[in-house]
């Protein structure tokens, strides 16, 4: 059946079957990008923090996701929104070069083996019924995108075969192996696929229409091209995601440089050695072997090489914001990750602002250190609300949706008590400054009540339960409840004074609602979604009228 579509075709068949695994190659990663993507990122989270475990998550990253490109660009996207470091996105890209040979292992092994036509024209088939009739549902898309862009590999890798195979297609058999390097870099950078690039090689190898020495070199050149996507990723990039494209092409320029000069004159009498093997299985083997050298020679130097990026490039200071300068609105998970780590941010400039105003010996409002964190935590909110904006705008499953209005909701619980802390200085000063012993005891009594509030982080490693922000939540309304008690006890034994216990009153309601909105949005940022409907739904005392 594939020899009769083949007939009549002359010349394009190539370039089709080129064509057609590249459009099997996006829908491949899109398939799993849907369903592997929100982990391939947990992932790489979790398992970077040393050097060896960043190589291998980038391998093996690299090897599910099939694609060193999209695993870079993730990396580039983790790194601007600072939810990976620097040190540890280096190892990710240089493992990502060694994980993308898996590809030629797998069409070496299969690919050049069985008859492709067989399992491709099923799989696009099945693939695509099913993406058309349950394409709305939200389980079944994936997997029919994955199946079908399986299908659509093979058939195009069948159709190249086949093209090379019967049409004559001979590149060169002898020498000038810089010209196949020179190729390999246009064509790679052209068509955005070192996986591509490798299957044209390969195909050409079986075929005997390009010599194995010439294969090579343009799998090298192939290897270089590659850092386009990542150089173009770079543009109008943050100083760390500038520094991983960087850090890129100079481990690819490198590894592929001793490639070229050292290792591919040394072919031929590796291939003699042997006994002349198979020269796809000799290319797919000389393609790891280049990279896992390079991982061997770059690894003991990753410290050193990272000290040596860092002196590249110059971050931007316009802005509050940490982890959102560089975060990319398209790659949703990214984007909610940064600004996750922007509102954790936020909740520190909060503390910070608390601890200043509430300190028992230094000036409240009137201290240029809580002015300062207070004109920052404003502006900070309005950089969180324009990027949740820009997101919302953005293509957001229903899941992603709620997140989004979660966080944002933290930050706005977090500024309404930055706002009380400032409205309830005022007053704090009156008390801290008046000339009645009983006031200024008051006023210890506050501060020493109302401070502890604002010192829990958020811990999202932590187990947490509701419960435990359910008894936070008890003791700021027991606080309130026992200052309030304490001023009007105060009134009625003559103690103080109506102005001063208004003060006193004031300033009190404003620091429960302050504590209470600070728990709120500290439980926001800490517990599951289902765990902080548990919470909202404890019954609550209200601050009394003050």
């Amino acid at each position: 059946m594939i020899e009769q579509l083949y007939s009549g075709i002359d010349g394009w068949d190539f370039i089709a079957g080129l064509g057609l695994f590249l459009l099997g190659m996006m829908q491949t990663e899109d398939g799993l990008k849907e369903l592997a993507g929100s982990g391939i990122r947990r992932f790489l989270r979790n398992h970077t923090d040393h050097p060896l475990k960043a190589i291998g998550s980038g391998i093996a990253a690299t090897a599910l996701l099939q694609s060193s490109s999209l695993v870079s660009l993730l990396v580039l996207a983790m790194v601007g929104a600072r939810i990976i470091a620097l040190k540890n996105a280096l190892g990710v890209v240089i493992g990502a070069n060694l994980g993308t040979t898996m590809t030629g292992w797998i069409v070496a092994s299969i690919g050049f083996k069985l008859n492709l036509g067989s399992v491709a024209l099923p799989a696009i088939a099945l693939g695509s019924i099913g993406l058309v009739a349950l394409g709305d549902v939200r389980r079944v898309a994936p997997w029919a995108r994955l199946v079908v862009g399986l299908g659509l590999i093979l058939f195009g890798l069948d159709f190249m075969k086949q093209a090379v195979a019967t049409d004559g297609l001979v590149l060169d058999t002898t020498g000038r192996p810089w010209l196949f390097l020179g190729l390999g870099i246009v064509v790679t950078a052209v068509i955005q696929s070192s996986s591509a690039a490798m299957m044209i090689a390969l195909a050409a190898v079986h075929a005997g229409s390009v010599s194995l020495e010439n294969a090579a070199a343009f799998v090298i050149g192939a290897d270089l091209g590659t850092t386009s996507t990542v150089l173009l990723g770079m543009l109008g990039a943050s100083a760390d995601r500038k520094r991983v494209g960087l850090a890129h092409f100079l481990f690819n320029v490198v590894v592929d440089a001793v490639a070229f000069l050292v290792l591919l004159p040394l072919l031929p009498l590796v291939m003699a050695a042997l006994g002349q093997p198979d020269p796809v299985y000799m290319l797919v083997a000389f393609h790891t072997s280049f990279n896992l050298l390079g991982i061997l020679v770059f690894l003991p130097a990753l410290p050193a090489f990272t000290r040596f990026l860092s002196g590249f490039f110059v971050e931007s200071q316009a802005g509050i914001a940490r982890s959102l300068k560089a975060a990319v609105v398209a790659d949703a998970e990214s984007a909610l990750e940064a600004l996750l780590l922007e509102v954790d941010h936020l909740a520190d400039r909060v503390r910070r602002f608390t601890a200043a105003v509430l300190a028992p010996d230094g000036a409240g409002m009137e201290s240029e250190e809580a002015m300062d964190e207070y004109l920052a935590i404003k502006k900070l909110e309005a950089e969180i609300l324009e990027f949740g904006l820009k997101l919302q705008r953005s293509s957001l499953d229903l899941e992603q949706s709620q997140r989004l209005e979660s966080l944002l909701a933290s930050a706005r619980d977090l500024v309404h008590c930055a706002k009380s802390i400032k409205d309830s200085s005022k007053d704090m000063a009156t008390i801290k400054d008046s000339s009645s012993e009983q006031d200024r005891a008051l006023h210890v009594a506050i501060v020493d009540a109302y401070g502890p509030r604002f010192t829990h982080p958020r811990r999202p490693r932590d187990p947490v339960s509701f419960e435990g922000f359910a008894r936070m939540d008890a003791e700021i309304q027991r606080t309130h409840s026992t200052i309030h008690k304490k001023v009007y006890a105060g009134l009625s034994e003559g103690h103080l004074a109506w102005p001063d216990a208004s003060s006193l009153l004031n300033a009190n309601r404003e620091l429960f609602i302050a504590a209470s909105d600070y728990t709120n949005a500290i439980a926001r940022l800490s517990l599951s979604a289902s765990q902080f409907d548990d919470f909202e739904n404890v019954p609550r005392a209200t601050a009394p009228a003050a």
